[in-house]
């Protein structure tokens, strides 16, 4: 999620004035200290209290940063709906360049503007919240899913886990070029949203140690389930287990925040694996064709090869890890 410290400072404000003394619950967004309100986020970078679903007491209003998956959004202002009083009040934000001007324009949807400016809006939906609240089994999806090298498999996915309902065309290539490796023992799938290229690995490679890691608590849910024998867990970055040298770190890692581009994952992606690998281990990763991840890779590790590319998308792989 984007938001700016001003819009920040508008949005408390406002509700301060608006319902004064009131329990909030902030939904993807980190409230001021100054503002004694629970939080929770699916995404384990936008809130102290992470989880699948909130579980707090009824609060008095809710507040939503708006996510620029719209199925997500949706996702989000049921679980915090599902936490607010049957007369309580719940309210959207976000910046314009994540898309809240085309959902203020939509009054039909439920949501009126009570505030515009710091390049965002707020808003307030009109309706009411008597009706029984959905449950995160609903927005859980099964369907069958063609992944190379496996075929086609029964798949769980929820509303803004990454590439929902398909391989993407990264992935799919890294997959292909995985084929080149041999029989590794220890496997880190780097931010493994539903635990596609996990299962990949399971099946190649059966007698390996296979173990992901995601920033979204319904990612790693569900890659739970999708890849048996596999272990997986929710981490804001790079997490391994204590003494864990991994031989074959494996990633398609994000590449935005928001509608922006940021290098802060794959930067931190080439630092840790060159400091947790074995002396013997490799580093495979798939980026967009534009991203200068070469020079920072031959800055960390000793061997660096271009071994695939297609479209828009360049894989690559290091090894012998430098001091």
């Amino acid at each position: 999620m984007t938001y700016e410290p001003r819009q920040i400072e508008r949005l408390v404000r406002l509700l301060a004035e608006r319902h004064p003394g009131a329990q909030g619950l902030a939904v993807d967004w980190v409230p001021p200290q100054t503002v004694r309100w629970w939080s929770w986020s699916r995404y384990a970078s936008q809130s102290q209290n992470v989880g699948e679903w909130p579980t707090f007491a009824s609060a008095d209003l809710s507040v939503v940063s708006l996510n620029k998956v719209r199925a997500a959004n949706r996702l989000a202002l049921a679980a915090a709906s599902s936490c607010t009083k049957p007369d309580g009040e719940l309210y959207l934000f976000g910046q314009n360049e994540v898309g809240i001007r085309s959902v203020g324009a939509f009054g039909s949807a439920g949501f009126e503007t009570v505030d515009i400016g710091a390049h965002g809006r707020i808003l307030r939906w009109t309706g009411r919240l008597t009706e029984p609240q959905p449950s995160l089994d609903e927005f859980a999806s099964r369907r069958e899913l063609e992944i190379p090298g496996v075929g086609l498999c029964e798949w769980k996915e929820y509303p803004g886990c990454f590439s929902e309902g398909r391989v993407d065309a990264g992935t799919s290539l890294l997959l292909h070029a995985l084929e080149a490796v041999s029989a590794p023992r220890r496997v880190y799938d780097f931010g493994c949203g539903t635990g596609i290229i996990s299962r990949v690995a399971r099946q190649r490679w059966p007698f390996a140690d296979v173990y992901g890691s995601d920033h979204d608590a319904l990612s790693v849910a569900a890659a739970r389930e999708n890849v048996p024998g596999a272990r997986f867990v929710l981490a804001d970055g790079w997490q391994l287990p204590p003494n864990w040298a991994v031989d074959l770190v494996v990633s398609n890692p994000p590449f935005h925040a928001g509608k922006g581009r940021t290098d802060d994952f794959w930067r931190a992606l080439v630092s840790e694996a060159r400091a947790a690998m074995d002396s013997a281990g490799e580093l495979w990763v798939v980026v967009q064709r534009e991203v200068p991840l070469d020079p920072v890779l031959r800055t960390s590790f000793r061997e660096v090869v271009r071994c695939a590319s297609s479209g828009g998308h360049v894989v690559w792989r290091a090894r012998e890890p430098l001091p």
